[in-house]
């Protein structure tokens, strides 16, 4: 073909071209149109895509394949979009199997952290979205989760947010701050190390005013269980970290019930005795509150003075005897006391004693739960040492008392079980009032039943040097030489057992 027509065939097909070319951009510009559009829409309607991906599991599928976009979002340093990616990464965190380890890899964390600051308090929305994902990557996670939060330097943002004038936000910093305590004694010292304490107390103290109660039950279970775990731990903090929680712990003692609109309203236990208001089986604020007083309880004895001091011990023995309490809470109630008396000096034993805890610890003996049957024996057994080295003309003023409280019967009603069995064996000797030379025979009807059973050690009933009624000593020997001569049991011979051997 000649070079002139060839030009004139160029020139004739160039339109066509140019044509097909403009419908390729108007296509794309179309499809990008349009992607945009869609784009905006799971901005603007996050809350929708949210509710619709929370019920379709395609939807969620399709969102959890878009964390590297969320991600992307949250550095683009516009508001909607920043916003828009925190509440998904936020409902993402919350479902099953949440994708803790892939958020963490886009480097979300980091991002979420400065929305807790000071600088984005105008944009509450995107602060609880953000509080409400790190809440949950350290929940859900492992420690290792957790550690990625705290490094990036959440603990002190949640603690700042504990004063926040928006109440989502101060109770999800409660409950985060509860869980990285959690985590690990070193995380408990950190958050104790950054205030967290002092701020919990505030927010006790400032929820549990009576215009405030109608409405704060919530807050005040979550404060109070994330104080106790701040008390809480092996070791256990320092009690100089801790004893300006006391105050606020015995007003939570004196929580009416949950339906506080009608009588709810509180006395702290220095100004006076607890209100007579009937509280709810459901109340779940004052547990924690007596757990962390029993821990208290196993420390030093000026640990011990100091909660004695603070006039705690008065409402703790008045939990139990209200029946509208729940078993946990009475247990943990009679678990602080029995520390008490393990821990306490003879002095701390008297201050118990003169508050009725002996009453306590044996109306508790005969209850359903054999971890309170437990406590309570211990209780009374040291209570009962600290009687025989202070009685007066030979009496254990400490043991006439349980006596008169129809004690020692119950002890004996008591059904064998690994729990109070050798327990019971042990206290033999202590259980009798010094001065009464009829021991009854019914103790002896419950050693020998206890023998029977082999719930309790020969050896250790041999060192009890139990009082014995007449012909008790010879029917507990039989049965010992019958389940045990000819054998090395507890270390203990019995090849050559003698009656002489215990008992005399």
């Amino acid at each position: 073909m000649a070079p002139k027509e060839a030009r004139r065939m160029k020139r004739k097909n160039q339109p066509e071209r140019h044509s097909l070319e403009g419908l390729e951009k108007i296509r794309k510009l179309e499809r990008d149109t349009i992607l945009c559009f869609k784009r905006y829409d799971t901005i603007i309607n996050v809350d929708k895509h949210i509710e619709e991906a929370s019920g379709n599991p395609i939807a969620l599928q399709e969102m959890l394949k878009n964390i590297a976009v969320m991600a992307s979002d949250l550095s683009s340093g516009q508001l909607c979009f920043q916003y828009a990616a925190t509440a998904k990464l936020s409902f993402l965190l919350s479902i099953e199997n949440p994708p803790i380890h892939e958020v963490i890899e886009r480097g979300c964390v980091p991002r979420l952290v400065e929305f807790l600051g000071e600088q984005h308090v105008s944009h509450p929305n995107l602060r609880l979205g953000a509080a409400r994902a790190l809440s949950q990557i350290i929940y859900c996670g492992t420690l290792e989760h957790a550690k990625v939060v705290v490094e990036d330097g959440a603990v002190p943002k949640f603690v700042e947010l504990l004063t926040s004038e928006n109440d989502d936000l101060q109770e999800l910093a409660v409950l985060a701050l509860g869980s990285v305590a959690t985590k690990s004694i070193g995380y408990r010292d950190l958050v104790l190390g950054h205030g967290a304490l002092t701020q919990l107390q505030y927010l006790l103290e400032k929820y549990s005013e009576p215009s405030m109660l109608r409405s704060s039950t919530l807050m005040l279970q979550n404060a109070s269980r994330t104080l106790a775990i701040l008390c809480n731990g092996s070791p256990p903090p320092t009690f100089d970290q801790v004893k300006s929680a006391l105050p606020t712990l015995q007003k939570t003692y004196s929580l009416a019930s949950t339906s506080w609109s009608s009588r709810g309203c509180l006395q702290g236990c220095l100004s006076g005795p607890l209100l007579s208001v009937k509280c709810c089986p459901e109340l779940q604020v004052v547990e924690p509150a007596v757990r962390i007083v029993g821990n208290i309880f196993r420390g030093s004895d000026s640990q011990i003075e100091k909660v004695i001091a603070a006039d705690i011990i008065p409402p703790l023995v008045n939990l139990l005897q209200d029946e509208q309490y729940e078993a946990e809470v009475k247990w943990e109630a009679v678990c602080a006391l029995s520390n008490a008396t393990l821990r306490g000096s003879k002095e701390h034993i008297k201050y118990l004693v003169n508050h009725d805890c002996i009453a306590y610890f044996c109306e508790h003996l005969l209850c359903p739960d054999s971890r309170t049957q437990r406590l309570c024996l211990v209780g009374l057994k040291n209570v009962l040492k600290v009687g025989e080295a202070e009685k007066g003309n030979g009496i254990n003023l400490y043991a006439k008392m349980i006596k008169e409280l129809d004690g020692f019967s119950k002890i004996e009603n008591l059904k064998t079980s690994p729990d109070t069995a050798e327990l019971k064996t042990v206290n033999m000797s202590q259980m009798q009032v010094v001065g009464n030379s009829s021991p009854t025979i019914g103790q002896g009807q419950v050693v020998l039943q206890l023998v029977k059973d082999r719930s309790i050690s020969p050896r250790r009933l041999v060192q009890a040097d139990v009082a014995w009624t007449e012909g008790m000593p010879e029917a507990v020997a039989a049965v010992i030489v019958r389940n045990y001569q000819g054998r090395v049991v507890d270390g203990f011979d019995y090849k050559n057992f003698k009656l002489l051997s215990f008992g005399r």
